[in-house]
C-alpha cells in the first residue's frame, strides 16, 4: 500500500495537494488541436462579421454610432482608470503604457463614431476616409476580441473544479490576441474605407 502511495503522488503534487497530470497521447494531442483549431476559426469568423456589420450600422445609422460612441468611449474610459488605479499585487498583463494606448484609441474611436455619419463626410475622398475607418474597424475588432476572451476565461473557470488559470493569461498570449485583432480591423477598416 505504501508502495503504491508513492508512485502515485509525487514529491510536488504531494507538496501541494494535487494529482500530476500525464501528457495527452498524440492522438488526443490531434484531436484538441483540431477542436481547438475549428472553435477559433468560428470565433474569428464572428468577430469578422461583427465588425463588418458594425462599420456599415456606424457609417449609416445615426442612432447606431451614437450608441457605439457612447460605448467606446465609456468602455474607453473605464479601462484607462483602471489602469491608472491598479495597485494590485497582480501585475498588469501590459505595461501601463500599451493599455493605456490602447484605452486613447478605443476613445478616438468613440468620438469618431459621432463622426463619422455619410451625409457629412459625402464630399471627402476614399483615401481621407480610409485611416478613420481603420482606427474605427481596429477598435471594433479589439473590443469584440477582448470581450470574447474575457466569457471563454469566465465560463472556463465556472466549469472547473479547482482554481486553474485561464484560457488567454500570459503577456505573449495577451499581445497575440491584441496583434491578431487589431490586424483583422485594421484589414476590414482599410477594405471598407476604399469602398465607401
Amino acid at each position: 500500500r505504501r508502495s503504491r502511495l508513492n508512485t502515485a503522488l509525487s514529491p510536488a503534487s504531494w507538496l501541494f495537494g494535487r494529482r500530476m497530470v500525464a501528457p495527452a497521447s498524440p492522438g488526443r494531442r490531434w484531436c484538441l488541436l483540431v477542436v481547438g483549431a475549428a472553435v477559433g476559426a468560428c470565433l474569428g469568423a464572428f468577430v469578422s462579421m461583427i465588425t463588418s456589420l458594425a462599420l456599415i450600422e456606424i457609417s449609416m445609422s445615426l442612432m447606431f454610432s451614437a450608441y457605439f460612441g457612447g460605448l467606446f468611449i465609456l468602455v474607453g474610459c473605464l479601462i484607462l482608470w483602471r489602469v491608472t488605479s491598479h495597485q494590485a499585487l497582480d501585475p498588469l498583463p501590459m505595461p501601463k503604457l500599451y493599455l493605456s494606448t490602447f484605452a486613447g484609441l478605443i476613445i478616438l474611436s468613440g468620438l469618431l463614431c459621432f463622426l463619422l455619419d455619410r451625409k457629412v463626410f459625402i464630399g471627402l475622398r476614399p483615401w481621407m476616409k480610409v485611416p478613420l475607418y481603420t482606427i474605427l474597424g481596429s477598435a471594433v475588432s479589439f473590443a469584440m476580441t477582448f470581450a470574447i476572451v474575457d466569457v471563454l476565461n469566465y465560463v472556463v473557470g465556472l466549469c472547473q473544479v479547482s482554481v486553474s488559470k485561464p484560457i488567454v493569461e500570459s503577456s505573449q498570449q495577451v499581445l497575440l490576441v491584441l496583434g491578431v485583432s487589431l490586424a483583422m480591423g485594421f484589414g476590414f477598416g482599410f477594405t471598407f474605407g476604399v469602398l465607401d
